[in-house]
């Protein structure tokens, strides 16, 4: 195992869960890899702890400390500093298997893939297994590669193990929310062959503290960008490409609404107006949803419910978030 891994962490306001990232990184069953600790301008003490990481692991932690740019920005200083020929994106607040970085480049290489993906678990806390499986596999190749992106909704950045080169020329866009959903699209369609890996080793933090502090935002309206800029793209491939991409388009318009009926936002003229023009696209959209077979039958009972009783969402989603 010669080739270089980069693994990019972001860094911000992350002292509470830092320790546990870096750590699932250090314990790897491989030792071809390095660690890019970005501080992304942290107010607390994550910018410590990561230059403690650096003194006691110095060949194998970097350390770089930047102004404010959000996760985009972290992410693409991150990619400008690696010395790697290929690269992971782990979240600060994210961990993974030990096992992680040993699959992920072993089927890479044996395949000749660009991109390897595995499963995740969205988890509070610790409650990850590290036990490794069989590790089936699938290959995608063509325009399997953008079927499987948009069935599977293979959107996070984390979770894959990218050849460096599909980065020419291609950044995460700064200032924007969503921002892994149109360049995963992009890297996925830069590549000539995707391997999917049907094991769980890319373990997402639940923070379970933040769910009453969220409200929506008109910012949150990124998604739809996103995705826009999918369904524009999706006009190069073939009609079951473009559907589907549609298809995860009008989507977003569910997604947008159950934001709003679960966090809340703020009573103003402007987001009245923005959540009157979201349920009336989502209305626009339903019975495409509700044939969709990708579309969950409990989503599906929750569309009517919104279209039908969305003051009532928002009131069932004020209870659950109080008993969260």
């Amino acid at each position: 195992m010669s080739e270089l891994i980069s693994v990019i962490v972001p860094v911000y306001n992350v002292e509470k869960y830092l320790q546990r990232c870096v750590d699932s990184i250090l314990k790897q069953t491989i030792s071809n890899y390095e660690i890019i600790l970005v501080d992304d301008g942290a107010t607390d003490t994550s910018g410590l702890i990561c230059d403690e990481y650096a003194k006691k692991y110095p060949d194998t932690i970097r350390v770089y400390h930047k102004k404010n740019g959000g996760l985009s920005d972290a992410r693409n200083y991150g990619i400008a500093h690696a010395t790697g020929t290929l690269i992971t994106f782990i979240d600060s607040d994210d961990y993974i298997s030990r096992y992680y970085l040993q699959v992920l480049y072993s089927k890479l290489k044996e395949i000749g893939a660009q991109i390897a993906c595995c499963d995740y678990l969205r988890t509070p806390e610790n409650a990850a297994r590290h036990v490794l499986g069989k590790c089936e596999t699938a290959i995608y190749t063509g325009e399997l590669i953008q079927k499987k992106y948009l069935e599977k909704e293979l959107v996070s950045a984390g979770g894959k193990l990218y050849d460096k080169c599909l980065f020419i020329d291609l950044d995460f866009p700064v200032g924007k929310l969503n921002e892994d959903i149109y360049t995963v699209y992009k890297l996925f369609c830069k590549s000539q062959k995707v391997v999917y890996i049907d094991e769980k080793m890319y373990f997402y933090y639940k923070n379970l503290d933040s769910i009453t502090t969220q409200k929506f935002k008109v910012k949150n309206l990124d998604l739809l960008d996103a995705w826009g800029n999918v369904v524009s793209d999706s006009k190069n491939y073939s009609e079951e490409i473009q559907n589907l991409a549609d298809f995860r388009y009008k989507k977003a318009y569910f997604t947008l609404l159950g934001m709003v009926a679960y966090y809340g936002m703020e009573e103003n003229a402007a987001n009245i107006a923005i959540k009157n023009k979201l349920l009336m696209e989502l209305r626009n959209s339903s019975k495409m949803l509700l044939m969709n077979s990708l579309f969950p039958v409990n989503r599906k009972v929750a569309m009517i419910l919104m279209l039908t009783w969305f003051d009532g969402c928002c009131f069932i989603g004020r209870v659950l978030k109080n008993i969260r």
